[in-house]
């Protein structure tokens, strides 16, 4: 709701009834006609939630690595290629 509308609304106001009262038909509710429908957007805004960005392929991947399992398997990983690219010096009896 928009703040300029909130002012009037809050100092006229001396109760839940009188604000029901002010936005909408105590009986009936909303009339639903076009006219009033326009006006409240106008009034009061558009009733959406903005839609969040989406995330990049990077910020996945990031939240990915993350994972307790992941960071694991990743240690694993660079265990067994610095085993691979180790060679021990000949012992004797060795080949």
């Amino acid at each position: 709701m928009k703040v300029s509308v909130l002012l009037p609304l809050c100092a006229s106001m001396t109760g839940f009834e009188d604000l029901v009262l002010m936005l909408v038909d105590g009986v009936a509710g909303l009339s639903g006609s076009a006219v009033d429908i326009s006006h409240r957007r106008e009034t009061f805004g558009s009733n959406t939630i903005p839609p969040k960005p989406p995330k990049t392929f990077l910020q996945l991947v990031w939240e990915a690595l993350q994972d307790v399992t992941l960071i694991i398997l990743e240690i694993a990983a660079l265990v067994s290629l610095g085993l691979a690219f180790y060679h021990p010096a000949n012992e004797e009896g060795m080949h």
